[in-house]
């Protein structure tokens, strides 16, 4: 992934959505040739498949902008990578199950509401849970990854939410309090890192 060169942030968009489309492929046939597509939960971590994709879109949308985190292009672009992968994992979905009828019986059978189950039905299903997903996962990430509102958040969580008593508070507090406050801060900003 590091070797990958992306001038524009739409080309770190398509190209990431590729890379994410194509490891959620991989993931579902490993668990298909291993037979544990019945177990329903290994199927949930897809979300840990977005949540790279979205990291990565992240903190390289950061680099194309010379360090500058902007918040809600940033979060645009990693929006933007999540619907591309779920639009596009949908669609080889459908065509999947198109194709391998049996295994379609199969989670019409054993899965709940699989009495309405079709190709296309199984597709929106799977867009709109990549999509609200990955909604959630970039606007967590985003907010995480950007130093400025996470220290304004932890600031106003301490002083009682409320922004004018938060800047009053935090006049307040002595030099040290606010270097340890910056501390945590930083600790966690660079476990998300």
């Amino acid at each position: 992934l590091m070797a990958i060169k992306m001038r524009t942030p739409f080309e770190l968009v398509m190209k990431m959505s590729y890379i994410t489309t194509a490891a959620l492929v991989v993931y579902a046939l490993v668990i298909k040739l291993f037979g544990l597509f019945p177990i329903s939960e290994l199927r949930l971590l897809n979300v840990v498949f977005v949540f790279f994709g979205v990291r990565y879109v992240l903190r390289k949308h950061r680099e194309l902008n010379n360090g500058n985190f902007r918040f809600f292009h940033a979060m645009g672009a990693a929006f933007a990578m999540t619907v591309l992968t779920a639009i596009m994992y949908s669609s080889l979905v459908m065509l999947y199950l198109m194709i391998d009828h049996p295994f379609l019986v199969f989670l019409q059978e054993n899965e709940p509401f699989g009495a309405y189950l079709t190709p296309g039905m199984a597709a929106i299903v799977i867009v709109v849970e990549g999509v609200s997903s990955g909604a959630v996962i970039a606007y967590s990430l985003s907010m995480l990854m950007d130093k400025k509102n996470l220290i304004e958040f932890f600031n106003q969580i301490k002083c009682n939410n409320d922004e004018d008593t938060a800047n009053a508070c935090c006049e307040q507090h002595s030099i040290s309090q606010l270097d340890i406050d910056h501390l945590v801060v930083e600790m966690f900003y660079k476990l998300i890192q």
